[in-house]
């Protein structure tokens, strides 16, 4: 065996730096073909505010202006999404006391199937459209999912260190 090894003993280096080559190879072409970018979270929200925000009946702002951050929400853990519409069912509301605009996102298994425009304070977001990917993703069934809700400066519209997430249950129907 050992004189084996010293007779071949070349080829079985080369052997060696040759499978470490194609590994090497292997792993660089995953890395830049397979592997999905970050999704990542804007530091100014966007100028549009959401085109699916209604206004909430009945909601006075402050009268006072509140140093600080104040944030008044409401919402429901629930969401369903019809694939057949594209559209999502869900409650998200800013209180009008709150001083901040509020992004929403729902994130399931990693994905971000649903991103808001900017909800004011005083509207809500009821019934939503999805991503346009999310419906090739999605199947019929129940989803644990999550709601990150990001707070933005009113008036600047930069991101507030303040942001929110809610564990959901997400019901996807045809």
């Amino acid at each position: 065996m050992i004189d084996f090894i010293k007779t071949h003993r070349t080829k079985i280096i080369i052997t060696m730096l040759s499978l470490v080559t194609v590994a090497a190879i292997a792993v660089t072409v995953w890395a830049v073909a397979f592997r999905k970018a970050p999704v990542l979270n804007p530091d100014y929200a966007a100028q549009e505010t959401e085109k699916d925000a209604e206004k909430i009946e009945g909601e006075t702002p402050d009268s006072e202006p509140v140093d600080g951050g104040k944030l008044n929400i409401i919402y429901s853990p629930e969401v369903t999404v019809s694939l057949s519409s594209g559209r999502a069912s869900l409650l998200i509301g800013n209180l009008a006391k709150s001083q901040h605009n509020i992004v929403a996102e729902i994130d399931i298994q990693g994905e971000i199937i649903l991103q808001t425009g900017a909800i004011l304070p005083g509207y809500r977001i009821v019934d939503v459209e999805i991503l346009a990917n999310a419906k090739e993703m999605l199947r019929k069934g129940v989803y644990n999912g999550t709601i990150r809700l990001y707070m933005y400066d009113k008036e600047t519209n930069e991101r507030e260190m303040l942001s929110s997430e809610i564990e959901s249950e997400i019901k996807v129907v045809e």
